[in-house]
């Protein structure tokens, strides 16, 4: 999601993650990237989606991740590691 202009997130935002969170298996963890710029207040995003009701239903784990402009190319690195090791394994 790009965050970057935005104080607050787009409800179809909150049902793309609530369609997540009913398509994984249990016991299963997504990544959610969030891009955002120095002046997003990152908490106040985290509360709007309000998701927690939906995660414990399903017994799944969601992972938030901020993706800045001086953060791009480390997480993509982070995330090409992970994969790597995923297929690998």
């Amino acid at each position: 999601f790009d965050a970057r202009k935005n104080t607050h997130i787009e409800q179809k935002w909150k049902d793309v993650v609530v369609n997540i969170i009913d398509n994984l298996e249990e016991n299963k963890v997504a990544l959610i990237g969030v891009r955002v710029s120095d002046e997003t207040d990152w908490s106040n995003i985290m509360e709007e989606f309000n998701i927690n009701e939906y995660l414990e239903e399903k017994m799944v784990s969601l992972l938030f991740f901020k993706i800045g402009f001086e953060y791009r190319l480390e997480i993509y690195d982070q995330l090409d590691v992970m994969f790597s090791t995923i297929i690998n394994s």
